[in-house]
């Protein structure tokens, strides 16, 4: 990491607090989490959302690693592709798998609506002009409400902007 990230003075006990209640929920601050430090607000904000998607109704953990798994791959993202491959072979899924999707998003293990869901993510977040009125009434045929094509894709999208400034500040980077 090219900084090491600091609280704005004044802001320590507020940004402690956060640091902590992400402690509680993963063992550790990963440090992609921990450079938002900087910025209170944009940490609480980081927090707020990967809570609603830890707890999202019907977009499962498997789902939301492969999502970012491959749109961290697409970008060049060692410390995202790294920690949600490690998410995946803890829910499971074998490395050979996980290298076979990398390789080929079709090739993801997951149910045939979930693989609609994720290619389309994987659309959106490469070329996102030419996502489609059929496209999305596509994933109303899988099974998915608009809602859900919405949290997906801004998922996926918020990854790729962690993703940049992950790249930027060296998170993971170790040749850098």
């Amino acid at each position: 990491m090219l900084i090491t990230p600091q609280a704005p003075a004044g802001e320590e006990s507020r940004v402690e607090a956060v640091l902590e209640a992400i402690r509680a929920q993963f063992g550790k601050v990963p440090e992609g989490m921990a450079l938002f430090a900087i910025s209170p607000e944009l940490l609480e904000l980081r927090w707020a959302g990967l809570r609603y998607y830890l707890s999202h109704p019907r977009l499962g953990m498997r789902l939301l690693a492969f999502i970012r798994l491959l749109v961290s791959e697409r970008l060049g993202a060692p410390f995202c592709v790294g920690m949600n491959q490690a998410i995946l072979l803890h829910v499971g899924v074998p490395l050979e798998a996980i290298e076979a999707a990398r390789r080929d998003p079709a090739q993801a293990l997951l149910p045939e609506s979930e693989l609609g869901l994720l290619q389309l993510v994987l659309k959106a977040t490469e070329h996102p002009l030419r996502v489609t009125g059929e496209d999305l009434e596509a994933m109303r045929g899988l099974g998915w409400s608009d809602r859900d094509v919405l949290d997906a894709i801004h998922h996926g999208a918020n990854n790729a902007a962690a993703d940049i400034i992950y790249n930027t500040y060296k998170i993971g980077v170790t040749s850098c």
